[in-house]
């Protein structure tokens, strides 16, 4: 067990402003583990998958690799801002400790409560697309190679019934919550196991997609689904249907750059349990930059694989029927590589593979944000910002076991809107706008942090760090600002980076979240002095112990 040393801090001087002395956290968490962590909620093999079907639909005519590539540039800049932020403040609960230390602690709440909010409200719905989009087709992947109709027909089942996406769901989210609950040490080695099992299947689809051609797709694709369309139909049906093709152009994907940003979403994250990791400084810097690279690296070349195979023009219509027409689609399950891998070989074994791997990329991204999750909240508990048995560790586990339970019982409660009332994307979905917003204020923190914290910041590790003078981390805060309001504004006026138009109500839960955090930061700060006598803004002044 590594213990804490960050000498530019000064000790506790405090007295009972935190809920104890030390935070129960144990630093558990290998280099290996942590890449684990970023990487399962970057999830390649998700990603790589859903990919080919909304980038076609929301930006018909963009180039996936175009608008990776250049979103990596501003991607890298952050990623390292978080590498030194937590070189110097390694604790659990990530920009809320670095922004309330540095700015100010209801600013810090407000960014890190609204970054929480929607990750809560997106992980409670992502377990009805673990069983629609992760599993269904991966399932249907498999039943084409073996021939197994039986197979087939249950995942069109469960890809297509509420009652099946809820319960499914509920079994997934429980099995989530006992792998973080094992505790960070266990939890680690879930995340590495199936990281490790989720990129051999990735591996292998990509082989298979490399190894066949596009006339051996079309065959296979006919053979398959002759009883109810055949390639050429797909694009006739969209067609009829309202849909027009829209050839690749420079100009749609530049558009979508910031969609395309989206998709590295979560590389960053395990920062948010710097509190768990062993040799903090080098292990963020292979987690964090790792998983961005991986990312990216992994989707380019799916990508270039995929189109080859199965052209854009087709992989346009077939979108636009599953996104926009539903009633005329007419495959059982939803389209995309991991379903059409299905059709390039027809041994069990190697079919299995990405079947297997899909399963394990769909559990390793929610164990991964209930990780992040629970560590944020379990951070403003031991601040006293919320009610402190929120930061209860289990002396055995190491895991805050009552934080995780609140969180799947919220949790429970999205998978259900979601299941049953759909409708709720229109708001859900803008959960991009929001987060936006919210890392902008980080990169604030990161400009004025060497000024407004000098003698703090002077002695830390990340002081090293220049280019031509300036310090690093500003660099890195203005390029994330910038960034991010572009995003932020890209959110506003194009409904394809968030799925759908902004209306007011959307707006106004945005707003909401904003409002209401400060609202829990000042009434906590009043309680404690009221009935207790403790200034919990005092715990600011420093980073709280490890």
């Amino acid at each position: 067990m590594e213990k804490t040393n960050v000498t530019s801090q000064p000790p506790s001087s405090t007295g009972k402003v935190y809920v104890r002395e030390a935070s129960g956290m144990v630093r558990e968490l290998g280099p290996l583990a942590t890449l684990a962590v970023s990487a399962s909620i970057v999830a390649i093999g998700t990603a790589s998958n859903l990919m080919q079907v909304w980038q076609p639909f929301f930006f018909p005519g963009s180039d996936v690799a175009t608008g990776l590539t250049i979103a990596l540039v501003p991607a890298i800049f952050f990623g390292i801002m978080y590498v030194l932020f937590s070189m110097n403040m390694p604790r659990s609960g990530g920009d809320y400790v670095y922004v309330s230390r540095i700015l100010h602690p209801a600013i810090g709440f407000m960014m890190n409560f609204v970054f929480t909010f929607w990750m809560i409200i997106w992980w409670g719905s992502n377990f009805s697309v673990i069983v629609t989009n992760m599993l269904s087709p991966a399932f249907a992947g498999f039943a084409l190679a073996t021939n197994n109709s039986g197979l087939l027909s249950w995942a069109s089942m469960i890809g297509t019934t509420p009652n099946y996406e809820f319960y499914i769901g509920i079994i997934a989210l429980v099995i989530v919550a006992v792998f973080v609950i094992l505790g960070p040490k266990y939890t680690g080695r879930y995340l590495v196991t199936g990281f490790i099992i989720g990129m051999i299947g990735q591996v292998v689809l990509m082989l298979l997609f490399a190894t066949a051609n596009h006339s051996t797709f079309v065959s296979a694709f006919n053979s398959h689904f002759g009883g109810v369309t055949n390639y050429t139909g797909i694009t006739n049906i969209a067609s009829t249907n309202g849909w027009t093709y829209v050839a690749p152009n420079l100009g749609a994907s530049i558009a979508s750059i910031p969609y395309a940003f989206l998709w590295y979403l979560g590389y960053n994250m395990s920062a948010y349990v710097a509190g768990e990791v062993k040799k903090v400084q080098s292990s963020m810097f292979v987690a964090i930059l790792g998983a961005l690279l991986l990312g990216w690296v992994f989707y380019i070349i799916t990508n270039a694989l995929y189109i080859n195979v199965v052209p854009y023009q087709f992989q346009q219509a077939i979108a636009y029927l599953f996104m926009a027409a539903p009633s005329a689609y007419p495959l059982p399950v939803s389209p995309g590589p991991y379903l059409f891998v299905g059709l390039l070989t027809n041994n069990a074994v190697v079919a299995f593979l990405p079947m297997i791997g899909m399963v394990f990329w769909a559990f390793l991204l929610p164990v991964a944000v209930c990780m992040v999750v629970t560590r944020n909240i379990f951070a403003w508990s031991f601040d006293r910002v919320v009610p402190r048995f929120l930061s209860d560790v289990n002396p055995r586990t190491h895991s805050p076991i009552k934080s995780t339970v609140l969180m799947c019982l919220i949790g429970v409660i999205f998978l259900y809107i979601w299941a049953y009332y759909p409708a709720v994307l229109n708001y859900e979905l803008n959960f991009i706008l929001a987060i936006s917003l919210a890392f902008i204020i980080p990169g604030i923190a990161a400009i004025v942090y060497p000024y407004l914290k000098k003698d703090q910041y002077t002695n830390t590790p990340a002081a090293r760090y220049k280019i031509g003078g300036l310090p690093l981390i500003v660099l890195c805060g203005v390029i994330s600002v910038i960034f991010y309001i572009y995003i932020a504004y890209e959110c506003y006026v194009v409904p394809g980076v968030t799925g759908l138009p902004l209306g007011p109500q959307a707006i106004g839960l945005i707003a909401a979240t904003f409002i209401v955090a400060p609202i829990i930061y000042y009434t906590a700060r009043w309680y404690h002095l009221r009935h207790e006598g403790i200034d919990i803004g005092s715990a600011f002044k420093e980073i709280p112990p490890g």
